[in-house]
Order: C-alpha cells, then sequence, then structure tokens
C-alpha cells in the first residue's frame, strides 16, 4: 500500500504567517543525489561513491494567486531570510485515515 495521493488542508507558512488559500500550488523539491563513479588499483569494477546532492536538488516552486508585496521585499536578501514550512495532510479516500506530511 503506497501513500494516498489527496493532499487536503494544506497550508504555507512564510516566516511565521500562514498564506492558507493564497497559495495555489507548490512543486517539492525533486531529490536527486550525485554519485561518482570509482575504482581504485586492484578493483575489478567501480563503485558510486556518493557526493550529496545535485545543484538543483533542493530547489522548488510555489504559485501564489495574487501579487505578495511583502513577499517581494525578501527578494535578493541572504540565503538564510526566510523560514518556509508547509504543512497538510494526505487522506486515504477507502480508510479514511488522515496521514500528516509537513516539508
Amino acid at each position: 500500500m503506497g501513500m494516498p495521493k489527496k493532499l487536503f488542508m494544506f497550508d504555507t507558512y512564510i516566516n511565521g504567517q500562514t498564506y492558507l488559500g493564497l497559495i495555489e500550488e507548490i512543486t517539492p523539491p525533486k531529490l536527486s543525489l550525485k554519485t561518482e563513479d570509482y575504482q581504485g588499483a586492484g578493483m575489478p569494477g567501480s563503485v558510486a561513491v556518493l557526493m550529496g546532492f545535485d545543484s538543483s536538488a533542493l530547489d522548488m516552486e510555489l504559485t501564489m494567486c495574487g501579487l505578495e508585496v511583502s513577499l517581494l521585499k525578501t527578494l535578493g536578501g541572504p540565503i538564510d531570510s526566510l523560514q518556509l514550512r508547509f504543512a497538510g495532510s494526505y487522506t486515504d479516500a477507502a480508510s479514511r485515515q488522515a496521514v500528516a506530511c509537513e516539508i
């Protein structure tokens, strides 16, 4: 059994302020690992060595339904200037059980 696909009661918090009803859609990051093949002396084959995440592995997008001036003022600020939190729940249609989800 996999995760249910419908996300309900999803809310976005930016610096602790709720944007319920203002965020139309988000695209979560596509996590992808960067590996490098390594073959040492005497090894008959190579192994993949983990080198961390790809350069765009943590990029995510959100679409707002209007212009939010307070967020535009933070554009170009330091990388750690915004605190983002996405919270909601997946609801299974068959069993009606909710599974919390937070990004």
